[in-house]
């Protein structure tokens, strides 16, 4: 399953582009230009099988989307350093978003759970950048954040 993201531009290198979205997407409660200011932003990142995107108590400043592929959610056991899979994160969802409202470190690390699983990343410094510029769109966004958090 794939989200429907299109590549705006593609990186040298080829492991970075700048996405743009389709109709169908997991921010619908907001408007095209909120869109279009949240992907001028963003960063699409391709991770290999078994690589982690997050790290428990590793401070992060972004929340993620998962455009194709997927993640699993872990937490490791600090006594007898088991590592327990808490969830899979499918197309469509996203993480981050906990640690980004809180300005808290993460609790578990995110790992891809797929060979080329591509990863939206939206980082904290441009999302305040537009919320500053647009009071209207930080009200929708932390709307849409309320929303899929209840």
């Amino acid at each position: 399953k794939r989200l429907s993201v299109m590549p705006r531009s593609p990186v040298v290198g080829g492991s970075e582009q700048r996405p743009t979205f389709e109709p169908s997407n997991p921010f619908g409660r907001l408007s095209s230009a909120d869109l279009d200011f949240l992907t001028a932003y963003s960063k699409q990142i391709y991770y290999p099988k078994d690589r982690a995107i997050v790290v428990a108590g590793v401070a992060m400043q972004a929340f993620f989307l998962v455009v194709e592929g997927s993640v699993r959610v872990e937490t490791t056991n600090s006594e007898s350093g088991a590592v327990s899979v808490i969830t899979r994160i499918p197309v469509g969802e996203m993480f981050g978003e906990m640690s980004f409202l809180e300005e808290s470190v993460p609790t578990a690390s995110v790992i891809s759970d797929a060979d080329d699983t591509q990863i939206l990343v939206i980082e904290a410094a441009h999302v305040q950048e537009v919320t500053s510029k647009d009071p209207g769109f930080a009200a929708r966004l932390f709307k849409h954040f309320g929303i899929i958090l209840s």
